[in-house]
């Protein structure tokens, strides 16, 4: 195995979340193994992850949800394709403003995923994305260069019974981007000509089949503005807007109780301990 990128870092060990078929059996499946061992505990974890910049903590909750992360109720989306192992769901069509993609006329699909920093578009589609979403920035904004005050289309993901909308606010990447080139100016003269644009955070993905190829990878500009539900005993996703008042923010924890690291496993009164103190029969950890 590379040590890329586990040597750039210190920690304490990597376990997978996908679903069974992704793992070696099902004896070494998470969340299988934690709720057969406390059957009172629902086959569900929810991740509420934080912006970039941001001086509170993220969130991952074993053995259901916390609402008060959640701005509304869960809106489920089915699991596709569950026996590729990946958490991925069906999308119906997908829009700028109102102008439809042809990505989805055959069938489309988006898989969830925490390692991704960007929303990824299917390789073929992504330049038309971009061109529809771009856009120039105003005289009157060059001073802040700030492309997530720049107004643009929404790129809407219609999921059936609902619709995931990712605004300029969520997708923008900060900083402008200067488009420069060669025109001739009304005398006929040779000028080199320059404009400050806004892009999006999209990233191009080339998924071979059967995964892909007209896959979308919901990466972290989704999972930031939405906290979302792994629901594995019902099979399906929820997603919601985050909640994130100030009322509702954990700061990062200095001290309380030690979590055990990979070499220290928790003890049955340890693990029982947490859990019911902290949300009933869900377990919470600070990430």
């Amino acid at each position: 195995m590379s040590e890329d990128p586990f040597g750039l870092f210190d920690f304490d060990g990597v376990f997978g979340l996908g679903l069974v078929p992704l793992s070696l059996t099902p004896t070494f499946h998470f969340l299988e193994q934690m709720t057969e061992n406390r059957p009172q505990m629902s086959k569900q974890f929810a991740l509420f992850l934080t912006d970039d910049g941001v001086d509170y903590a993220g969130q991952i909750t074993f053995g259901g949800y916390d609402p008060e992360k959640a701005l509304t109720e869960p809106k489920w989306a089915p699991l596709a394709r569950e026996d590729m192992g990946y958490w991925q769901v069906e999308i119906k069509s997908v829009r700028v403003g109102d102008t439809y993609l042809d990505v989805c006329s055959g069938g489309c699909h988006a898989i969830l995923d925490t390692g991704s920093s960007m929303l990824g578009v299917p390789q073929a589609h992504i330049s038309s994305v971009h061109k529809l979403l771009a856009r120039p920035v105003p005289d009157e904004l060059y001073d802040t260069q700030d492309c997530r005050t720049v107004p643009a289309p929404d790129l809407i993901f219609d999921m059936g019974g609902f619709e995931l909308t990712m605004g300029y606010e969520d997708l923008s990447k900060p900083a402008v981007w200067n488009v420069t080139r060669d025109t001739v100016d009304e005398n006929g003269t040779e000028v080199t000509d320059w404009k400050l644009w806004c892009r999006h955070m999209l990233l191009p993905t080339n998924l071979k089949p059967p995964l892909g190829p007209n896959t979308f990878i919901f990466g972290a500009p989704v999972l930031q503005k939405h906290y979302t539900v792994f629901d594995v005993g019902d099979k399906r996703l929820g997603f919601t807007i985050a909640n994130r008042s100030p009322r509702n923010i954990q700061q990062p924890q200095e001290t309380g109780p030690e979590i055990p690291t990979i070499t220290q496993s928790p003890t049955d009164n340890q693990v029982s301990q947490r859990t019911n103190t902290l949300m009933g029969n869900r377990a919470v950890y600070i990430v």
